[in-house]
């Protein structure tokens, strides 16, 4: 037995109708008509939010204080809602932090890694109450809210007990409650010079992608009571995590390191009023082109870049990072060489060049023609593009500019800066400068011949390494509004093979030769020689 609608009076609607329900059959139709190819799945999706809209009360009238007379800077206890026991962390920050910054801080407090959406609320969170302040992303959407780069944490809280919620992911929904402690005036003339810091912390947070606090927590038991019963879900996150999910929970967090990454956004906010006073290209991809994140991101690897105390190398370690660059010179006599009727060098000058340029024998094949030598012809290119020689009725020659440095190793070496990236045109030389950011910005060590190794911000190393620098390159490349066709998302392969020219010159300058020794290859990204030419190279631009 069914039951019949009935209308507003109680009566059966068996036949007939009202008026109104008539109007909505007609409403129903021309919702049907025009919906008509529309996937129901995606129809449903946005009458539920429609729905949802119209249930919920829009958010109250909400004007922001104006900021206080004098800078201040708030202690501040951030608490991971839900650990037991509670993952925390004392934090300092200045009152004249965008709450953009102190999204950047509380992602670094917390080891996350900026992969998710995120908002803050002066209620509880996903509150309508209140507007929330929210990210670049969601104005673009239309949704509402308080862009958290127009926003200073001093207009947010004042005194003591002043809280706001900071959630992160809203899938696994990682919410984070945020107390004032103690506030404090800042006695110092340039307070934008001041730093976040922490004081104090408790616990390492959790891995991205777990699926909130509970589960994490439900993981740490199984991973200490391993047991034969444990579900699905749980098998394969502990098989992923080995034995590093119980280590990084019971590891103490290193504040020293913690602070370290926290100055690197604080010099970041210096390097907004220094690009604005050196406009370049660099300066319009960082400041117009890239979105909010990644423009602060930028901004911390160009901090990282020492604009202010960057040392022009000694004479010998200009020779070893030129050196690659300077041999294939050396075989160029004043008068050029006469090239093939095919355009290529002849096969003796290859062969004498080889064994220079190539004195382990990496190169596999008889290195004697210059079209089967695929090393030798893209140092040809690179150099040619790098304004050090030229093609001319057939001769091969030196360029003014590369008889001027051909000889001299330091001159080289800022000749060679001031023309990377060696891509010139379109999405390439944006690609090419932000590679240049990553490697020039990163912390990195020399990398050891006899070792695979290099260091990558938290130390990552070898393969990890490359993968973030990928990773990296991949969403600043997004940002920067560059997408490729022919990918589901975007290729990381594709960008970065956009550039190599640029990072071959930069893994010549780290290794000195043409080749990488077995086993390092793109690592030798992170040595101090590399990092050094990039620091450069941003610095002339």
């Amino acid at each position: 037995m069914t039951r019949k609608p009935r209308d507003h009076d109680g009566a059966s609607a068996e036949s007939g109708g009202s008026k109104d329900d008539k109007s909505t059959e007609d409403f129903v139709a021309r919702l049907l008509a025009a919906s008509e190819g529309v996937d129901p799945r995606e129809l449903l999706h946005q009458l539920s939010g429609l729905a949802m809209e119209a249930r919920t009360p829009a958010a109250k009238a909400f004007e922001l204080p104006a900021r206080p007379d004098s800078p201040v800077r708030f202690q501040l206890r951030a608490d991971l809602v839900g650990s037991k026991p509670p993952i925390w962390r004392r934090l300092v920050i200045p009152g004249d932090f965008t709450m953009a910054d102190v999204h950047d801080v509380m992602q670094e407090a917390f080891g996350w890694t900026n992969s998710h959406l995120h908002r803050f609320d002066l209620g509880a969170a996903y509150s309508r109450d209140l507007p929330g302040i929210v990210m670049q992303y969601e104005i673009d959407e239309g949704d509402g809210g308080i862009l958290e780069s127009t926003v200073t944490l001093d207009q947010l809280v004042s005194a003591p007990g002043d809280a706001f919620t900071y959630t992160y992911d809203f899938g696994d929904d990682w919410r984070h409650r945020i107390v004032v402690e103690k506030v404090e005036p800042i006695e110092v003339e340039s307070p934008d010079s001041q730093p976040a810091s922490c004081l104090a912390a408790r616990r390492n947070g959790p891995p991205e992608d777990i699926g909130g606090i509970h589960s994490f927590d439900e993981l740490l038991a199984a991973a200490q009571e391993p047991s034969e019963n444990q579900e699905e879900w749980v098998r394969e996150h502990l098989e992923h995590y080995g034995t590093d999910l119980l280590e990084q929970a019971e590891r103490p967090v290193d504040i020293v390191d913690l602070n370290v990454r926290l100055q690197s956004i604080s010099a970041a906010r210096t390097i907004r009023g220094w690009l604005a006073e050196h406009p370049s290209p660099l300066a319009g991809l960082i400041l117009g082109t890239l979105n909010d994140d990644a423009s602060r991101y930028a901004m911390r690897l160009l901090a990282g870049c020492g604009i202010d105390d960057l040392q022009a190398p000694s004479e010998a370690d200009a020779a070893r990072a030129t050196a690659v660059v300077r041999t294939f010179l050396s075989f160029i006599p004043p008068e050029g060489i006469s090239l093939t009727a095919a355009g290529y060098l002849p096969p003796s000058v290859v062969m004498e060049m080889m064994a220079q340029l190539d004195p382990h024998k990496q190169w596999l094949g008889e290195a004697n023609r210059e079209i089967a030598t695929t090393p030798l012809l893209a140092l040809r290119s690179v150099v040619s593009a790098l304004g050090l020689t030229r093609v001319r009725k057939g001769q091969f020659a030196l360029t003014a500019a590369g008889a001027k440095v051909a000889n001299d190793p330091r001159a080289l070496w800022h000749h060679i800066a001031k023309r990377l990236p060696v891509e010139k045109t379109g999405w390439s030389r944006d690609v090419g400068m932000l590679l240049l950011l990553l490697v020039g910005g990163h912390e990195g060590s020399e990398v050891d011949e006899s070792s695979t190794s290099g260091t990558l911000l938290d130390a990552a190393a070898g393969p990890a390494a490359v993968a973030t620098l990928f990773s990296e390159l991949d969403w600043l490349t997004m940002a920067a509004g560059w997408h490729f066709e022919h990918t589901n998302s975007y290729s990381r392969s594709r960008a970065y093979s956009g550039v190599r020219d640029t990072a071959d010159v930069l893994t010549w300058a780290a290794t000195g030769e043409l080749f990488s020794r077995r086993g390092t290859g793109t690592e030798t990204l992170f040595s101090e020689w590399a990092r050094r030419l990039a620091q450069a190279a941003l610095l002339e631009w």
